[in-house]
């Protein structure tokens, strides 16, 4: 029997979410945990190069979420938002990234953004961006400050060196066995994730680490999942340079 044919995201909805309201994510807990189609990547150097996403089971997920099988649009995401609980702490982009233009997805579009800024007041959303260029720099800071906080990631530690002077949050991928405690070239201290640090054992719900907007410290996360590899190797030769 033909496989049937699989039909494009109309385009008021080329780029999809998906609201998983308790998460089963062993790394996050049980808090709500969003993901976006993987049109949103841009020119992020793991997109199928190690990205954790690309790992079985998430991928399955991720696949249907871009390629039309599953998810809603902006609109009908952030009605979603909103019934999250008052306080309740939750993550965005589980995998995907914030939405650029459709021409240049290392752009940010404001209008999504500011979109889900909005729906999360009186939450706690925090999310990560490999979208770190100049131009979206003001925009992140708009919806960091508003409560939806936006870490800043890094490919190593040099370019995290520079990403922490834009006072915005930052977190680093880091080799499989970096230590715990660790400082980049410049003197930052590079904290290790708690559930990697802790083997698994402290979780997003009760760390929430990621959600200090003001903390002074990088987060780093060391290379994981099935592609580990792959993302280790990225980090290590961009650290080389």
């Amino acid at each position: 029997m033909p496989a049937t044919a699989l039909k494009p995201l109309p385009a008021a909805i080329a780029t999809a979410y998906s609201l998983t309201m308790i998460s089963h994510n062993r790394k996050t807990g049980p808090i709500p945990v969003s993901s976006t189609s993987r049109n949103t990547c841009g020119s992020c150097p793991l997109a199928k190069n190690g990205c954790y996403g690309d790992n079985h089971p998430t991928a399955i997920h991720w696949n249907q979420l871009s390629d039309g099988r599953k998810g809603v649009d902006i609109d009908a995401f952030c009605k979603q938002v909103r019934m999250i609980p008052t306080g309740q702490l939750w993550r965005h982009d589980e995998v995907g990234d914030l939405a650029g233009y459709d021409h240049d997805q290392d752009t940010l579009d404001p209008v999504p953004l500011r979109k889900i800024t909005k729906a999360n007041k009186r939450k706690r959303g925090f999310t990560f961006t490999h979208k770190h260029q100049a131009q979206n720099i003001e925009l992140l800071r708009e919806a960091t400050a508003a409560g939806f906080v936006v870490n800043l990631s890094a490919n190593n530690e040099a370019q995290a060196d520079t990403l922490i002077l834009t006072g915005l949050p930052v977190v680093l991928l880091q080799p499989k066995d970096a230590p715990k405690v660790s400082t980049t070239p410049n003197g930052h201290k590079i904290v290790q994730c708690p559930h990697s640090s802790s083997k698994g054992k402290m979780q997003c719900n009760r760390c929430q680490l990621c959600y200090k907007a003001d903390r002074k410290y990088i987060i780093g996360f060391p290379a994981h999942g099935g592609q580990w590899r792959k993302a280790e190797a990225l980090t290590l030769k961009e650290v080389s340079k």
